[in-house]
């Protein structure tokens, strides 16, 4: 898989996260987390770049499945900050994998 593809892919779940964060298209969201997970399933990116994916798949998940009310504001920081430092493992993970 070709550096830009794999950047694209960490583009697309940080988009997917900052839509979280504004609040919209919840549905559109899960979609497209659903499509991304199914993408990297047949990419060949290293084992551990594809577990970090779908962490940080499972990640934004929950937080968009658990509902706004059921889910304190200091939940909701610390889960996307445990996005934040997978994503940061999943470039050091990709950049260290390709040449």
């Amino acid at each position: 898989m070709k550096k830009s593809s794999i950047m694209f892919l960490i583009g697309s779940i940080l988009g997917a996260g900052a839509a979280y964060v504004a609040a919209t298209r919840k549905e559109e969201i899960l979609k497209k987390i659903e499509e991304l997970q199914e993408q990297i399933k047949e990419s060949d990116l290293p084992e551990r770049a594809k577990d970090l994916v779908k962490e940080i798949s499972e990640s934004i998940n929950h937080l968009l499945t658990s509902g706004e009310e059921a889910m304190s504001e200091e939940e909701k920081k610390n889960i996307l900050e445990e996005v934040e430092a997978k994503i940061q493992k999943l470039e050091e993970t990709i950049h260290k994998s390709t040449p």
